[in-house]
């Protein structure tokens, strides 16, 4: 099997749009090849960068994309989903559905109907499903054909390749972007998915976080947990000069960092966009909701914001403070989201698992590497699962373990997926 890293086609040809949308969670933002997929485009000059190492990908422009997608197999139901920040690759190798998308989230995994997946608003309704891709095996979300979808060129994968798909969009071309809608007199949509029904009869779901119950409980926790002080999210031409709207402090940064490493990823954790307006000023909200809650040192009342401490011990936030950076890295690497009982849950649960995974790599006489890779959210607590050869393969080309297993979109805690990846590794090394 011949293995195509990097996020470049070899494609030649310019006739219809490209059929796959592959869900790769080692991307950190959609990415469309046809100018043709836009709703709404804007000229705009950028690269990605392969996670696997390889030439930069072009990009030059970026916009809104709708996709009517399938909503079950072998049933009539069609959704439209919404995404406001899509780029425009047109070289990359396949369209991308990233999972940093704040309308909605994906749930993959071999399903007893047959499909790969589910993907779903944030209030855990079905709007579309993943099949893997008859020919290379990559997840690829079912779009409805004609006439509910668009016409779609035949498919420029092939079989027996192995594709590497994953590629980054760099902090500072996020920071370039950022600053160039903010000159820009347009500004960007809102985000959103189509809600209502579509022209064909079919439901078009809404997932918009900011509708959910999830996020109503938040604000209203928000407000609790400020002692009743108004914080006005509604973004406007004269911003009003409330406590949210103001820049973060020096030591608002330094409680961001502690935790968080960044203003993207808390947002993220938090179902809240960096690119809107109106979950910034939220999401610093919700900043010193928790840094007033911390200074009170008592436990907190059913009503007010849940904090870290209420969930995980001491024990595992330390861990996490060592190995992630802290709870809320480690919640962004397994794109999990505080706000949710459930994702709280499934945190603690993954959590104990690395936990037990490093005491039995420790038994078995392994020992914690002292530089900077074994602190990265995609660390080594999976290198119990190859040999020392496949450890040395891997670290030359990815890094460490996990970001091997992230590249290839599998679960890390999954048993099947853990020998599927062996599977591919025995490939690549011939």
């Amino acid at each position: 099997m011949e293995a195509r890293l990097g996020g470049m086609s070899t494609s030649t040809s310019t006739d219809g749009l490209c059929p796959d949308w592959v869900l790769s969670t080692g991307t950190n933002v959609p990415i469309a090849i046809n100018r043709g997929w836009f709703t709404e485009y804007h000229p705009f000059k950028s690269h990605l960068t392969p996670v696997m190492g390889g030439q930069n990908l072009e990009v030059v422009g970026w916009g809104t994309v709708e996709l009517k997608i399938k909503k079950e197999p072998n049933r009539s139901g069609h959704s439209t989903i919404r995404m406001d920040l899509v780029l425009h690759a047109p070289k990359a190798l396949c369209n991308i559905i990233s999972p940093v998308t704040p309308n909605f989230h994906a749930e993959t995994g071999r399903m007893s109907n047959g499909t790969a997946g589910w993907l779903k608003n944030h209030s855990n309704q079905r709007l579309g499903y993943f099949i893997d891709h008859p020919k290379c095996g990559l997840t690829v979300l079912k779009l409805s054909g004609p006439p509910v979808g668009p016409a779609l060129k035949p498919t420029t994968l092939e079989t027996g390749i192995m594709y590497g798909v994953s590629v980054q969009w760099p902090k500072s071309e996020q920071e370039k972007w950022l600053q160039a809608r903010e000159v820009s007199s347009r500004g960007a949509p809102k985000a959103s998915v189509s809600g209502g029904t579509s022209k064909n009869g079919s439901d078009a779901e809404s997932s918009k976080p900011a509708e959910s119950g999830k996020s109503k409980a938040r604000k209203s926790a928000v407000k609790s947990a400020t002692r009743g002080k108004s914080l006005d999210t509604t973004p406007s031409d004269a911003a009003p000069k409330t406590e949210a709207a103001k820049p973060y402090t020096a030591e608002e940064r330094k409680w961001l960092k502690l935790h968080f490493n960044d203003e993207f990823k808390f947002l993220q954790i938090h179902g809240l966009s960096i690119y809107e307006e109106k979950d910034r000023i939220e999401g610093q909200g919700i900043v010193r909701a928790m840094m007033s809650s911390d200074r009170v040192q008592k436990p907190l009342k059913p009503e007010r914001i849940v904090h870290y401490r209420d969930v995980f011990s001491e024990e595992e936030m330390e861990y996490a403070r060592e190995i992630f950076g802290g709870i809320g890295c480690f919640l962004y690497t397994n794109k999990l989201r505080f706000y949710d009982e459930e994702h709280r849950e499934r945190a603690k649960k993954i959590l104990q698992i690395k936990m037990r995974w490093e005491e039995e790599f420790k038994r078995k006489g392994g020992r914690r590497k002292d530089d900077e890779t074994w602190r990265m959210p995609e660390g080594h607590f999976v290198d119990t699962m190859f040999s020392d050869e496949e450890l040395e393969f891997i670290e030359k080309r990815w890094g460490n373990s996990e970001s091997f297993m992230l590249s290839l979109g599998l679960n890390l805690v999954d048993e099947e997926t853990s020998l599927k990846a062996r599977d591919i590794l025995g490939i690549l090394m011939g």
